[in-house]
This record gives C-alpha cells, sequence and structure tokens, in this order.
C-alpha cells in the first residue's frame, strides 16, 4: 500500500494563515495542491477579501487581513472562531501566531497541529524590530515561546535545513524537512531553446517580494554603474515597507525610467511567463540579518528551472552553495553596486555563458532541485498521522 493509499479517507487539513496570502507560493501551489490531489479535503483559511471559492482542489476561505503587529494579536480570537468553525481534522499553521491557535484547536477541538516553519522566526522578529541591545532579550523571549509551544504540536515541517537548529529539543522522528523546490511539471513549458538567439538588450528579473533590505537600491545603482546601459530590469512583486514610492522616484531621479519596469504580483503562471522571457534572475539580499544569511527562497528555483542564470549574494550560504555546486551564475558582493554592475556585465558580454549557466541551473533542478521529492515527503508525512 502506497503512502496516498494509507491516508486517512476523509481526512479534513486546513492550512491556517495569519498572514500569508490565500495562494502563497509554498502553502497553496506546493503544499495544499499536493495534498488534495492525494485525496484529501483541504482548506486554507487566510487573510484577503472576504470570500469562499475552491481552486484546484483547495477550498479558499478569506478575512480581512490585519495590517499591523498590533492587529495581528487583536485578531487571534476571530481566527481561533473561524479555524474552529471549519471543523478540521488537521490544523497546518504556517506563523507563529497561527501556531498558538493551532495548539489551542488540538487542545480544545482535539484535532492535530502542524507547524510550517519558514523562517529563522527569533532573529527575524529580534532584527526587524528592536534595537541591538533588546535583541538578545528577544531571541530568548521567542525561542522560549517556541519551545513551549512545540511540546503540545504533533508534527513540525521546514522549509530548509537550518531551521532545525530552532528545534534543538524536539523528536527527529517527527520533524519534516518539506524544501521550497519548484514544481518539475511546470517546467517543459517554461524553458527556452536553447537556439534562441539574443535580439536587443538583455532583461534581468526580480521576482516577488522587495525593499530597501533585499537590495533595490543596489539594483538600481549599479545599472547605472554597468558599462552595458542598455541592460533592463523587471521588478516584479509588491515593494513593501510603504517604499513604492521611493523606488519610483529613485527611477527616475537616476534617469532609469526606460530601463526600469514594475510590476505588481501576478498570478503564478503569469508570473513565470515573465521569468520565461527574461535573461537573468535576481537575489540581492542585503548583509546584516540572519535570515539573509540563511534564505532559501522560491526565486532561486524558478530562475534555475525557467534556465535563467541567477546573480546571487556570496553571503548567503545556503543559496550560494547552490548556485556554487550547480555553477548556474555568480555570486557577488549585495551590498557593492558595483560588483552587481561588474556581474551583469559579465552576463551581456558573454551571451554563451550566461545561457550555459541557465542550463546548468536548469538540469540541477531537473535531476535534485524538483517539489516532486518534497511533495511525496509531505504525503509521507500526513499518512503517518494518527486519528
Amino acid at each position: 500500500m502506497n503512502n496516498i493509499e494509507k491516508l486517512r479517507h476523509g481526512m479534513r487539513v486546513c492550512f491556517l494563515s495569519a498572514l500569508h496570502p490565500p495562494f502563497d507560493k509554498r502553502v497553496f501551489d506546493k503544499e495544499a495542491k499536493t495534498l488534495a490531489n492525494a485525496g484529501l479535503e483541504v482548506i486554507h483559511l487566510a487573510p484577503g477579501n472576504p470570500g469562499d471559492i475552491t481552486i484546484d482542489g483547495v477550498r479558499i476561505v478569506t478575512y480581512c487581513g490585519p495590517k499591523s503587529l498590533w492587529q495581528r494579536i487583536k485578531q487571534l480570537r476571530r481566527l481561533y472562531l473561524m479555524a474552529a468553525s471549519l471543523e478540521a481534522d488537521v490544523y497546518h499553521c504556517n506563523e507563529v501566531d497561527s501556531w498558538v491557535i493551532g495548539v489551542f484547536l488540538r487542545y480544545f477541538k482535539k484535532s492535530i497541529c502542524v507547524f510550517d516553519v519558514h523562517e529563522h522566526y527569533p532573529e527575524d522578529f529580534a532584527e526587524m524590530r528592536f534595537t541591538p541591545i533588546l535583541q538578545p532579550l528577544v531571541r530568548s523571549s521567542v525561542r522560549i515561546v517556541m519551545h513551549f509551544l512545540s511540546l503540545f504540536t504533533d508534527r513540525i515541517v521546514l522549509a530548509k535545513p537550518s531551521l532545525e537548529r530552532d528545534f534543538p529539543t524536539y523528536p527527529a522522528k517527527h520533524i519534516s524537512l518539506v524544501q521550497n523546490f519548484v514544481p518539475l511539471e511546470q517546467l517543459p513549458t517554461l524553458v527556452k531553446k536553447d537556439s534562441a538567439e539574443l535580439k536587443g538588450p538583455i532583461q534581468l528579473i526580480h521576482l516577488g517580494l522587495i525593499n530597501r533590505v533585499r537590495g533595490w537600491p543596489q539594483m538600481l545603482e549599479g545599472l547605472v554603474k554597468a558599462r552595458n546601459q542598455e541592460i533592463k530590469l523587471l521588478v516584479l512583486g509588491e515593494i513593501s515597507n510603504n517604499e513604492e514610492s521611493l523606488f519610483l522616484s529613485e527611477v527616475k531621479r537616476l534617469r532609469l525610467s526606460n530601463r526600469v519596469k514594475y510590476r505588481t504580483s501576478l498570478p503564478f503562471g503569469d508570473a513565470m511567463k515573465e521569468v520565461i522571457n527574461a535573461d537573468a534572475g535576481i537575489i540581492l539580499f542585503q548583509p546584516g540579518y540572519f535570515n539573509h544569511k540563511y534564505a532559501l527562497p522560491h526565486k532561486l528555483f524558478d530562475y534555475m528551472g525557467c534556465g535563467l542564470p541567477v546573480i546571487a549574494p556570496r553571503f548567503a550560504v545556503e543559496v550560494a552553495n547552490i548556485v556554487f555546486e550547480a555553477q548556474c551564475g555568480l555570486l557577488v558582493d549585495a551590498a557593492d553596486p558595483q560588483d552587481f554592475a561588474d556581474a551583469i556585465d559579465a552576463l551581456a558580454d558573454d551571451i554563451k555563458e550566461s545561457r550555459a549557466m541557465g542550463q546548468r541551473g536548469r538540469l540541477a533542478v531537473e535531476n535534485f532541485f524538483n517539489w516532486g521529492a518534497e511533495g511525496r515527503k509531505l504525503v509521507t508525512m500526513y499518512a503517518g498521522l494518527g486519528p
């Protein structure tokens, strides 16, 4: 009997999100769809315009989301009541605050609680919200809270290997590593033909959330410093931290309006069409943040799967290791616009090698960095959950 056949008939799973959007790439496109295809009843309760629809076998229930940390705290009771009304067997929680709800549901509703860990939360919370002098205390406090919650959690799912260090006392047999690799079935229609010839200036793309600490100032300045003044950039995704107007004004000030294009987030399929039409993908996390050093973003595998060479930070160890081992891009000092400029000039000057890098990245995704194996891990974990 295979793992799918072992899944309990009629099991209802609710992916519980306090912050992740309804169509989040990991939660919806990968995990929820995988479990729905395995025969489970799957719901994603997430912030958004209130509604209740079913897409690709996943029921999407949305509610008015919070706009601040204080609102996230205030919404906990409402989120608990909404989640409880769905009467799920398993609550698959995607943030620490939704994890709190999952633990309460486990206690009061006798449901199963799964925590899906996407970030190093102690470091992320401390570095992004507190001054350096308070950060050690905040880190320790968050670790204590996470340890307490883990005592009442049935399974923990990790999005990247380095996250295991945040759960030193949790039973290893109840931890599953399910990484953010790209779905293999999407690749055949996404990859450029090897015989395609470059026409016109090369097109760079940055996919997903971006802000100052993710490197847009260095990207813009690097474009100015590049020898190849025809290189273009598409920024596709949300500009966070209320920085959109600042970004657009800087584009205008640097006289890059004819070279830089900004588009807000698109559905996954439409976004991938933009990626496949680009010539190189950018990851430019800035140093000084723990979660940047140990980041493993979706966009890395989207770029590789689409046959694009990748420009990535040298200090970001998990990303850099993959790019180096696959020989699928260039590693740079992300804080130095001149280093970024030199990298994009190198790609523009040697199109043959740029294409070869992209092909090596594609091959690495086909052979290893694909969602198929990761999805099977998730199904196996669910097959082992008891009533």
